[in-house]
């Protein structure tokens, strides 16, 4: 008896010293494959503020329609000596010319040589990119804070001037406000009414429209003011630009007619802030202003 329960036991423990079973694995379910998983993230149009204030500006365009002619066909696809003291408006001529009437001629002609050679620039260079083109139909600004030095209009010599001036635009409109303290210069203020025009990519500009008044001293000259204010881009990274600024612009008045361009160098320091370096030369009746500024330009 007890040998066939101890051959019952030997026979039975390798069945027990096995593994049981490994149960069995559900089959895995896959979604369709036109149904995005549930962790992937909602493609959602980008808001208003970031479009216009987001950075960087890359990472929320909408498609911009261009539009291109060809042949007969339009298809649209998508993707800037002597003083004479008087109380009221002085008389051209009455401040001595350091220039004399030839400066002032050659000055009127580099004005509209200024004013034409955007233009031409403008029909010939490319789409700006959509960067450019969706930052223009947003509201912007920019605020200029410069110093430097005028050469002198009744007396010989330099002298200090300080500059500000406020810019505001949206879409095709704008309007600008500038102001140029002196002690013993020329003191200038000017507002004007902006009709900009699609920017391309190397260059972008605008018409003004405006009041301008110069003061030196007793003297006075104002009158309606006209010009081209354009910027050349060299090169653009998001809202950075290094670049060149030209204010060529025409002054008529009762005084007769006065003729102004300013020139400055912008250099990129970091985002929204950039260097101006550059000069002026405008009219005050027959006399030549020559000076040279600096300063910031803060921009959005």
């Amino acid at each position: 008896m007890r040998r066939a329960l101890l051959l019952v036991v030997m026979v039975s423990m390798p069945a027990w010293s096995q593994s049981p079973p490994p149960l069995p694995v559900p089959e895995p379910s896959y979604a369709p494959a036109n149904q995005a998983p549930s962790y992937a993230p909602v493609n959602q149009a980008p808001s208003y503020m970031q479009q216009c204030f987001g950075y960087p500006s890359g990472l929320y365009l909408l498609p911009v329609p261009r539009v291109s002619a060809s042949g007969g066909g339009v298809s649209s696809t998508s993707a800037g000596g002597t003083t004479s003291a008087s109380g009221g408006s002085g008389s051209s001529g009455s401040i001595g010319s350091s220039g004399g009437g030839d400066g002032k001629a050659l000055l009127v002609i580099a004005v509209l040589v200024a004013i034409a050679l955007p233009v031409v620039v403008y029909a010939l260079d490319e789409d700006a990119s959509p960067v450019v083109q969706q930052r223009f139909s947003c509201p912007s600004f920019s605020f200029d804070l410069q110093g430097g030095l005028d050469t002198g209009v009744a007396f010989p010599g330099a002298r200090p001037l300080g500059q500000g001036r406020f810019t505001l635009a949206f879409g095709f409109f704008g309007t600008d406000v500038q102001l140029d303290l002196s002690p013993s210069a020329v003191s200038v203020f000017s507002t004007h009414a902006l009709l900009r025009i699609a920017p391309k990519q190397h260059i972008e500009g605008a018409l003004s429209l405006g009041y301008r008044r110069l003061v030196v001293g007793n003297e006075l000259r104002q009158g309606f003011d006209v010009g081209l204010p354009h910027r050349y881009a060299f090169w653009r990274d998001d809202l950075r630009v290094f670049g060149l600024e030209l204010r060529p612009s025409l002054q008529f008045g009762p005084s007769g007619i006065d003729a102004a361009i300013e020139a400055s160098l912008i250099v990129p320091i970091i985002e929204l802030l950039h260097l101006r370096l550059g000069g002026r030369v405008y009219s005050f009746g027959n006399a030549i202003v020559v000076g040279a500024t600096g300063g910031l330009m803060l921009g959005l």
